[in-house]
């Protein structure tokens, strides 16, 4: 008996940003740069100091930016990592049979039932069942057996 089995895997949790400020929040106030000291015109002297806030402030929201972008990138590439990934959910097919996507309100849940249908098809095919993945070996598989790892299944 042939199934067919795809897991697809989202990152686990939210990024954190602990010590990294909203960007949009990054206000630089006046006292915090001094103007050119040659200048005398008030004017002139407001001006630059005007300059000077906003650079700094862009430079400052730039890094938080940044800063918060990476930490995205690292968060996203987790659907990737069992240890920072979960199972979302587990397409299957059996034979000729339609595809069915299992998926319940929690991993566990879902990797619980997903147990449930390899055992009772293993049992259909008298121990004969053939499992087709795409990349399986490589990423189903591991992914899979150590998130059941995870949940103690």
């Amino acid at each position: 008996m042939n199934l067919y089995l795809d897991i697809e895997t989202i990152p686990d949790g939210s990024p954190d940003y602990e010590g990294i400020p909203d960007p949009a929040s990054i206000v630089v106030m006046h006292e915090e740069v001094q103007p050119d000291r040659r200048l005398k015109n008030p004017e002139k002297i407001a001006a630059d100091i005007e300059r000077k806030r906003a650079a700094l402030q862009d430079e400052r929201r730039e890094a938080a930016t940044k800063a918060r972008d990476a930490i995205d990138q690292h968060w996203k590439t987790g659907s990737l990592e069992p240890l920072r990934g979960r199972v979302l959910c587990v397409g299957i097919a059996v034979e000729d049979g339609g595809p069915k996507v299992l998926m319940e309100d929690t991993e566990e849940a879902t990797l619980e039932l997903l147990e449930r249908g390899l055992v009772h098809y293993s049992a259909k095919a008298g121990g004969r069942l053939r499992i087709w993945t795409w990349n399986g070996g490589r990423f189903d598989r591991p992914f899979l057996a150590r998130r059941a790892l995870r949940h103690r299944l």
